[in-house]
């Protein structure tokens, strides 16, 4: 199967997602989850 090319907006979307995990010290799925249940709670 081949590979799609990436459009420029979808590169840009995950550039700014990559950023804001940074700001967030974002480093695995337990810290998204946590972040979730603050915002849920």
């Amino acid at each position: 199967m081949a590979r799609r090319k990436k459009i420029p907006e979808e590169l840009e979307r995950k550039a700014k997602v990559r950023e804001l995990m940074r700001e967030l010290d974002i480093n695995d799925m337990s810290d998204i989850n946590a972040l979730f249940k603050g915002i849920s709670s």
